[in-house]
């Protein structure tokens, strides 16, 4: 036997082993069959696609997350344009893809499709993000208007913002969600300190889109202004739940049957029983809609069943 067929010889037996290993490696190793992919983006008209950058997080502690790019044509975004990116992701050590179309859920924009390489090692997602001219556009200023209103600018492609208040640093309200470019909180300001508070837009189309913080300017609230306002906020007392819902206890006693009570500067009603109604409600000739998760009487919206409702909350006809 010449050299050339030694070699041949020993390469087939080499090759012949390692394909008779394959199924053996391919048995130890674990399927990951489901991955959960949320992807963060702040795409503007006009920015550089090359220049894009943008967020992957996956809910899998077996995935890595490899390198992120946008394949668009061209060099820059247009508002109609749909941002496509591949998004590499690697499998841990003993453990390779088994994922079908159903396996691979991205929040934040839609699956395209998937291709496996390395013994499905490495997994590369195509996913097309919201059009350009979906996404929230930075906010500008926030400052404070008259009184205690906080007012921010308006950003295209929003479709509410979310505000925090702070007074000396600390938060002092749960996160407002709002439709308008305002929102009064004098409710919250009964307590001398220097307020301030933060803004960010929300995406109109797709709500997980959210835009950066932006801080006010600083507002001090004098112990005089403080009162004012902690008397202005309407009842004070302690929300209480049961089986049956919630009800409102009054600081010096009792608690609000068969009417409406402004409490922290946003109105509820409570029924004959004295818990918080939501949904429709008659009131002297009037028909007005508490939310169903917060029981907070809506004021200059559409309600969920496509009725309007003016600025007193009352249904506009």
């Amino acid at each position: 036997m010449n050299g050339k067929k030694l070699l041949s010889a020993v390469l087939a037996a080499v090759l012949a082993s390692g394909l008779c290993s394959m199924p053996a490696m391919a048995a130890s190793r674990k399927k990951i069959m489901e991955v959960k992919m949320t992807v963060t983006a702040q795409i503007k008209p006009g920015d550089s696609i090359s220049k894009q950058e943008a967020e992957v997080t996956v809910n899998n502690s077996r995935v890595g997350v490899g390198d992120l790019e946008f394949i668009n044509d061209g060099f820059q975004w247009y508002e109609g344009d749909v941002p496509k990116m591949e998004v590499k992701l690697y499998a841990d050590e003993g453990y390779y893809f088994a994922t079908d179309e159903k396996g691979v859920l991205v929040t934040g924009g839609t699956y395209v499709k998937q291709r496996r390489e390395d013994l499905s090692r490495t997994l590369t997602v195509t996913i097309d993000l919201p059009k350009v001219g979906e996404y929230s556009q930075t906010i500008t200023s926030a400052e404070w208007g008259n009184g205690n209103l906080a007012s921010w600018s308006k950003t295209g492609g929003t479709g509410s913002y979310e505000v925090n208040l702070y007074r000396d640093g600390k938060s002092v309200s749960d996160t407002v969600n709002t439709k308008g470019n305002s929102f009064d909180f004098t409710y919250a300001m009964g307590k001398a300190g220097s307020y301030t508070y933060q803004v960010r837009p929300v995406s109109d189309i797709s709500p997980e889109q959210k835009g950066e913080w932006v801080e006010s300017s600083s507002k001090y609230i004098d112990s005089a202004t403080a009162e004012k306002n902690y008397n202005a906020s309407g009842a004070h007392g302690d929300w209480s739940q049961n089986q049956n819902g919630w009800w409102f206890t009054y600081d010096t006693g009792g608690y609000p049957v068969n009417q409406w009570e402004r409490i922290n500067g946003t109105w509820y009603y409570f029924n004959e029983k004295g818990y918080m109604t939501t949904g429709w409600i008659s009131w002297n000739g009037k028909q007005y809609y508490c939310d169903p998760k917060s029981g907070a009487m809506v004021t200059s919206t559409t309600t969920p069943d496509g009725a309007k409702v003016g600025a007193d909350g009352a249904r506009i006809s």
